[in-house]
C-alpha cells in the first residue's frame, strides 16, 4: 500500500512539474537502471481510411460525437479490418489534436465500461506513445490507479516507452526507479530493451552498453531485439568493431539474425571496403542456409563496382546461383556486372 501511495505521489509530481515536457540533457550518465477492450490492431486499414476522412472533415468539437455514432451504428469500429494504429498514424500527421481526442474518447469508454484488464490501459498508453503525448499517457495511468487497478510491469513499460519516444529521459528514469523499488512490477526484459533502444537512437553508446550490462546483471540474457538495438547504435556511430562484436556474440548465443541486422552488418563491412570480410560474411550467411535479399545484394554490388572488381562480382554471382538465391537477389548482381563491362568497354564479354 505504501508503494502504491508513492507511485501516485510520483505521478502527481510529474503532473505538477510538467516533467513530460521534452527535456534532453547535454549528456546522459550510463546509469544501470503490449488485444483487448476493443483496441483492435490489424494490418489492414481499409475501414480506417473512410473514418479518417470523416474525422479530418469534422470540427474538433464533433470528433467524439462522430466516434459515438460509429460505435452506436455498429459500423467501422467493430469491423474486422479496423485498425486503431492506422487511424492514429493518419491523424497524427494531419491533425495531432484530433488524434488526442480519439484517445481521450477511448479512455472515456474504458472508464465507463469499468474495465479491469490492465492490458487495456497498457495498450492505450502505448497509443499515446504513437502520437508522442506523455501528458495523456500519465492521465491514463492516474485514472487507472484511481479506479483501483494495480499497475503491472507492462503498463510501466508502455509509460517508459511513451516518455522515451518524446526524448523525455528524466521521467523514464524516474519510472524505472519506481519499478526497481516495487514488489509487484519489477523491471523486466522489455524494460531494459526500451532503454537500450532509446540510447542507441540517441547515439549514446556508453549509456547503451551500461543498460546492456544492467540487463545481464538483472538476469536477462540478450534477445534479438537487444542485439538489433546495439548493432543499430554502433552502426549509426560508424563504430564497426562494435557492430561486428555484438553480431558475433549474437550468433554464438544461437540467435538467428533478422534481415535488418544483416543489412546493418553488410553496410558496415562495405563502408570499411574490406573485401576479405565481405567474402567471409557472404560465405557465413550462405552456409547458414539464409537467403540474401535485394538490399544486401545491392550493397555488395555497390562495393565491387566502386572498387572496379568485376571478376569478384562474377564470382559472387556464381556463388549466389549455386545457393539457389531468388531473382530479386540475382538481378542486381547481373545488372552490376553489365554496368561494369559497359564502363570498361567490354560488353562483348557479357
Amino acid at each position: 500500500m505504501a508503494l502504491v501511495c508513492r507511485t501516485r505521489v510520483f505521478v502527481s509530481v510529474v503532473a505538477r512539474k510538467g516533467l513530460w515536457l521534452s527535456r534532453r540533457p547535454q549528456s546522459f550518465l550510463p546509469i544501470p537502471w503490449k488485444n483487448c477492450c476493443g483496441l483492435i490492431r490489424f494490418h489492414s486499414n481499409s475501414s480506417s481510411s473512410s473514418l479518417v476522412t470523416r474525422l479530418i472533415e469534422a470540427p474538433n468539437s464533433r470528433i467524439k460525437a462522430t466516434l459515438d455514432a460509429e460505435e452506436d451504428n455498429d459500423l467501422t469500429l467493430k469491423s474486422f479490418d479496423f485498425s486503431w494504429d492506422a487511424l492514429l498514424d493518419s491523424l497524427r500527421s494531419s491533425s495531432p489534436h484530433k488524434a488526442q481526442l480519439v484517445l481521450e474518447w477511448r479512455l472515456e469508454k474504458i472508464l465507463k465500461d469499468k474495465e479491469r484488464n490492465p492490458g487495456c490501459y497498457s495498450e492505450l498508453i502505448s497509443m499515446c506513445g504513437k502520437i508522442k503525448n506523455v501528458p495523456l499517457a500519465m492521465q491514463v495511468f492516474t485514472l487507472m490507479e484511481a479506479n483501483g487497478i494495480e499497475p503491472t510491469s507492462g503498463i510501466f513499460n508502455a509509460l517508459i516507452l511513451t516518455c522515451l519516444s518524446s526524448a523525455n529521459v528524466i521521467t523514464a528514469l524516474s519510472l524505472y526507479e519506481v519499478m526497481e523499488n516495487s514488489d509487484g512490477y519489477k523491471p523486466n526484459s522489455e524494460t531494459y530493451n526500451a532503454f537500450i533502444s532509446a540510447f542507441a537512437n540517441l547515439g549514446n553508446d556508453k549509456a547503451m552498453q551500461a543498460w546492456y550490462s544492467a540487463r545481464n546483471t538483472a538476469g536477462f540474457s540478450a534477445d534479438l531485439q537487444t542485439y538489433k538495438s546495439l548493432i543499430s547504435g554502433f552502426a549509426k556511430l560508424k563504430k564497426y568493431d562494435g557492430v561486428e562484436s555484438f553480431y558475433e556474440e549474437m550468433v554464438l548465443s544461437g540467435i538467428t539474425p533478422n534481415v535488418p541486422i544483416l543489412e546493418m552488418v553488410v553496410g558496415g563491412i562495405c563502408e570499411q571496403r574490406n573485401l576479405t570480410k565481405v567474402k567471409d560474411f557472404l560465405k557465413f550467411i550462405l552456409d547458414g542456409g539464409w537467403n540474401i535479399n535485394g538490399i544486401v545484394a545491392e550493397k555488395l554490388v555497390g562495393l565491387y563496382y566502386d572498387l572496379g572488381k568485376v571478376e569478384e562480382m562474377e564470382e559472387m554471382l556464381t556463388t549466389l546461383m549455386k545457393s539457389n538465391q531468388g531473382l530479386k537477389t540475382l538481378s542486381p548482381v547481373h545488372l552490376g556486372i553489365i554496368r561494369m563491362y559497359a564502363m570498361l568497354d567490354r560488353l562483348d564479354n557479357v
